[in-house]
């Protein structure tokens, strides 16, 4: 209970002490229509807790009570980063709640420009993935399974209009190093 609690609240390091301590990444949760930890993680948002998780063997395919996955709870809260470590993991992206719902149907059917970012990505996903593959040369530039995910930018060439998840946090960090160390560089 103590991991369900941690994920609940977005917690990774009592989340690491509870796992340390045993607790059962995989743990069905009868009190919240049988959600698992990682469930909870999704539900937080909280993106190094998923991969903490993901890590340690939890399984990303396992259902609720309802039928949704981590793959539906991280559509329908919006974090299209998540979502993508998760298909890269292994999640169904193509498997129905006992609604009837597969997880871009929760995306679509929630008007945000977070959770257009989660169709997108498993539209993009579903094109690469659902198909059977044909024989082509790799490129040098082409990730391990050759899918790049090309958000949406604004004018400023920023990712997210919306601050709220996380999404681009990294992209000003990684200027930032740019610009010192071409500042670095042109002072030698």
């Amino acid at each position: 209970m103590a991991l369900i609690a941690a994920c609940e609240d977005g917690l990774l390091r009592e989340a690491k002490k509870a796992v340390k301590n045993g607790a059962n990444v995989n743990f069905v949760n009868a009190a919240k229509k049988d959600r698992t930890p990682l469930m909870e993680a999704c539900m937080s948002l909280n993106e190094e807790l998923v991969k903490f998780l993901v890590a340690s063997g939890a399984d990303i395919n396992k259902a609720d009570a309802d039928g949704w996955t981590s793959i539906h709870w991280i559509t329908f809260k919006g974090h299209a980063k998540s979502l993508l470590l998760l298909l890269e993991k292994g999640g169904d992206w193509k498997r129905k709640s006992k609604s009837g719902s597969l997880p871009i149907d929760v995306a679509l059917s929630l008007a945000s420009q977070k959770k257009v970012r989660c169709a997108e990505v498993l539209r993009q996903w579903d094109e690469h993935n659902g198909r059977p593959k044909k024989k082509k040369q790799a490129k040098p530039e082409d990730s391990r399974w050759g899918y790049h995910y090309n958000p949406p930018t604004d004018h400023t060439g920023r990712t997210s209009r919306d601050r709220t998840s996380g999404w681009d946090d990294e992209w000003e960090k990684e200027k930032l190093r740019a610009q010192e160390k071409k500042k670095s560089k042109s002072k030698k």
